[in-house]
């Protein structure tokens, strides 16, 4: 039983929902692979959020 967990662990799964911020509606993709921990997400995403900002 536990193999089964691990292998459903190991795919991406994709949630997408809209946030509205002010009169603008934001389109969320937010992509889980596998076990990570809070720290290598919040990682991963201020290092793309300042990508993004340094390239406009």
């Amino acid at each position: 039983m536990k193999e089964i967990i691990k292998e459903t662990n190991l795919q991406p799964h994709t949630e997408h929902r809209e946030v509205q911020i002010d009169k603008t509606i934001y389109k969320v993709s937010t992509v889980f692979q596998g076990q990570q921990t809070l720290e290598e997400v919040l990682h991963e995403w201020v290092v793309k959020k300042a990508l993004a900002t340094a390239n406009n």
